[in-house]
């Protein structure tokens, strides 16, 4: 299990810029991301969900909705809880919330086809704040 991407956002509206390092800070998120403090300081979503939705891109698709902050590989999201944490590179993340609802819009949820965005993302808050780093190893702990 490791992070293969990093995002951050300056503001609400602009887009997600990559980047190969972040500071994650202790209760507010990543450092220089719009999105800060609440129960959804840091977005996971799994590579895995991504690749199966790319071939379905332009089709009223949430991603635009929904652009994680971290993507992860080979990390199971259907074995993770609210309460679970994660061991990010030097950070510790507590999950608030696994899965993420569809939105009414997209074509998946009107045709009642699952998404994997539904299943294969979550939030969390920041507990132990840190470096980490595209490649970093993921630990449930």
């Amino acid at each position: 299990m490791r992070v293969t991407g990093i995002q951050t956002k300056a503001s609400k509206g602009l887009p997600m810029v990559s980047r190969e390092s972040v500071l994650l800070i202790e209760n507010t998120g990543l450092e220089d991301n719009y999105h800060s403090g609440g129960s959804r300081q840091v977005s996971l979503v799994a590579s895995e969900a991504l690749e199966a939705l790319s071939p379905l891109e332009g089709t009223g698709l949430c991603l635009e909705k929904y652009a994680a902050n971290l993507i992860t590989e080979a990390l199971d999201y259907g074995l993770l809880r609210p309460g679970d944490r994660l061991l990010a590179g030097d950070a510790v993340l507590e999950l608030t919330e696994v899965g993420k609802p569809c939105h009414f819009e997209c074509a998946l949820f009107q045709q009642k086809s699952v998404c994997p965005l539904t299943v294969m993302s979550a939030f969390a808050l920041v507990v132990t704040g840190g470096k980490l780093q595209v490649g970093d190893v993921l630990r449930v702990l």
